[in-house]
This record gives C-alpha cells, sequence and structure tokens, in this order.
C-alpha cells in the first residue's frame, strides 16, 4: 500500500458470519457482531481490512488529534491497521498510548484474541 489514493475504495458495516480479528487491536471479532470494513485497491494490489466499530472510531479521533492539534498532514496519520504500532511507537503524546492500551485491554477481554 504505497499509494495514498487508492483506485477504489468501499466501506461498509456488516455483521460478522464467521470470525474475523480486527486489524486494529488483534482481538475476536465474533460471529453476529457489527463491524467496520474496508475494501480498496492501492497499486493494483487489493486490499481488506476489518475492525471492530470502536477500534475504528478510536483511529478516527486520533487522527483527527493529528491534523488539528499537532498539524499533521493526512499523510502522516495513522492507515488503516496501524493504530497499534502508530500510538505504541510513534505517539508523543502518552495520553493516546493510554487511551489506546485501555481500549485495547477491554476489547481483548470481551472478545478474546491475542494481544498484539
Amino acid at each position: 500500500m504505497s499509494s495514498i489514493m487508492p483506485t477504489m475504495f468501499r466501506e461498509s458495516r456488516p455483521r460478522a458470519r464467521k470470525v474475523y480479528y480486527c486489524d486494529e487491536c488483534g482481538a475476536l471479532i465474533p460471529i453476529g457482531l457489527r463491524y467496520w470494513t474496508a475494501f480498496g485497491v492501492w497499486d493494483g494490489e487489493p486490499s481488506t481490512w476489518r475492525t471492530h466499530a470502536h477500534c475504528a472510531a478510536f483511529r478516527s479521533r486520533y487522527n483527527d488529534h493529528l491534523t488539528s492539534v499537532k498539524g499533521y498532514s493526512a499523510e502522516e496519520c495513522a492507515p488503516f491497521g496501524f493504530v497499534n504500532y502508530c500510538v505504541q511507537e510513534g505517539s508523543e503524546d502518552a495520553e493516546w498510548a493510554k487511551r489506546w492500551a485501555r481500549l485495547k485491554a477491554w476489547t481483548h477481554k470481551r472478545y478474546g484474541g491475542a494481544l498484539s
């Protein structure tokens, strides 16, 4: 995924018909749970991301924080599936790292899955 703009992009909020893993926190997305998914084609390569709705909301709020408070450009924000890395490894804001750790711990406790 080297290009910023995909040649095709689609978002949806389906209900899980099988078990998936969240591409943000790594916890399970159980059957029957409504989740956020995005499909896109970057540089000719198709990719799909599946995340809990609350993990997608966290990513959105974090990216809003980066652009409005920190002055980052959209290219510098956390891409799909990289909140875990960006908040823990690249964050200068300890409060966001704490928020992500709490949300991730709650999600893993509720749905299970290996902590990433």
